[in-house]
């Protein structure tokens, strides 16, 4: 969001406005977990551990305050931080013994299980759409071309007869090259995922 605040301007009307899922999981444990529980949300300490040092800034975002003042997400650790604190406690994760998952809030989904890598957003977003449009028809698409670490993914979903052209990018530089084709026209792009 701060780099389209800064570099596209002209794009941010065109901008989701959902939250991202560590803002959700943020507002779901201070709210529904909290009160369901019967816990002060100002007692929960939130700490999210995610690749993307830019989630540091994103937490301070006035708009990621409850109503009250509280923090969402009250601290983040980068994968690399985490992994440097295992480190440094000598915890060696693959001998840890197995636990079940906590189901705070309800069972997984598949949707939700991919929401993290580069497309899955995009990927569960399509899913629903096409869910909600056709519920008897899978959308034809190579959901695996889309992710993955590499630079710029491309791709299309036919929705019903309307084709959705696709693109994921990882980092900001890719996604500096995909929104200047865009604003150049070179490019027509329906859903981008940075």
């Amino acid at each position: 969001v701060k780099y389209m605040e800064h570099f596209y301007p002209e794009f941010i009307p065109r901008m989701s406005s959902v939250k991202s899922p560590q803002q959700i999981v943020g507002v779901l444990t201070k709210t529904f977990f909290a009160d369901r529980s019967g816990i002060d949300r100002k007692k929960i300490f939130n700490v999210s551990i995610m690749p993307c040092s830019a989630k540091k800034f994103e937490i301070q975002r006035p708009e990621h305050r409850l109503d009250d003042g509280t923090p969402e997400m009250d601290a983040v650790l980068t994968t690399r931080e985490f992994g440097d604190l295992l480190k440094l406690f000598e915890i060696d994760v693959p001998s840890l013994p197995e636990s079940p998952f906590d189901p705070i809030l309800g069972d997984a989904t598949g949707a939700g299980l991919i929401f993290g890598v580069t497309g899955g957003m995009m990927e569960a977003a399509l899913r629903t759409v096409a869910a909600v449009l056709d519920p008897h028809t899978e959308p034809r698409m190579e959901y695996s071309a889309l992710r993955g670490t590499g630079g710029i993914k491309r791709g299309s979903v036919l929705i019903g007869d309307q084709e959705i052209k696709l693109c994921a990018v990882n980092g900001l530089a890719n996604a500096r090259k995909v929104l200047d084709e865009i604003k150049s026209g070179r490019e027509e792009i329906h859903f981008l995922e940075v």
